[in-house]
């Protein structure tokens, strides 16, 4: 997925965040994510999307854009995490070329709070995974019919299927979402 892009402002020589980060009550260290973004299955190299790193009370920990890496042609996201032990995360997107937040779901493993730890690297970043909202599904079809149509395939957690889906269980193809209910 290319998505196109637009220069961001900068403060100070810096890049500016939509989200501010909140550090109180967490001392010095932190976590560092370094990871690619992907949407839907799909590697998102847009140096406009922000990714924020909230709490479980919806508190920004961390937040970033990415930065582009010559020597492997990646957008790469490094991102310090504030925090304590007992704190999960969750991540959100902004959109700074709409000034808009992004209506996707992180759909990756919860991440807990380490002190100076760190998850992925930059020889193997951590797989930031979104994907679309299920917030309806479309109506009964003939699901023979739905099967055999070409499109990606994916499931609920965003993953990318290499097959349509056979098995019992909620889908999404093109943007809509389908329901197996029988095998």
């Amino acid at each position: 997925m290319m998505l196109l892009s637009v220069a961001v402002g900068q403060v100070n020589g810096q890049t500016k965040t939509h989200w501010e980060v909140n550090s109180e009550g967490t001392g010095s260290l932190s976590l560092k994510i370094i990871g690619k973004l992907y949407i839907n299955g799909e590697y998102i190299e847009n140096e406009n999307i922000e990714i924020g790193v909230f709490d479980q009370d919806g508190i920004c920990r961390g937040a970033k854009l990415p930065a582009f890496r010559g020597n492997t042609q990646e957008w790469i996201y490094q991102i310090q995490v504030k925090g304590y032990e007992g704190l999960n995360y969750t991540f959100r997107l902004f959109d700074h070329e709409t000034e808009n937040e992004l209506d996707y779901v992180y759909s990756g493993e919860t991440i807990y709070y380490e002190s100076n730890g760190s998850i992925g690297a930059l020889s193997d970043p951590y797989s930031i995974s979104f994907s679309t909202p299920v917030t309806e599904f479309t109506s009964p079809v003939d699901t023979e019919v739905i099967l055999q149509e070409s499109g990606k395939w994916f499931s609920i957690d965003g993953t990318q299927l290499f097959e349509a889906p056979l098995e019992r269980g909620a889908y999404i193809r093109d943007g809509k979402k389908y329901i197996i209910i029988e095998d």
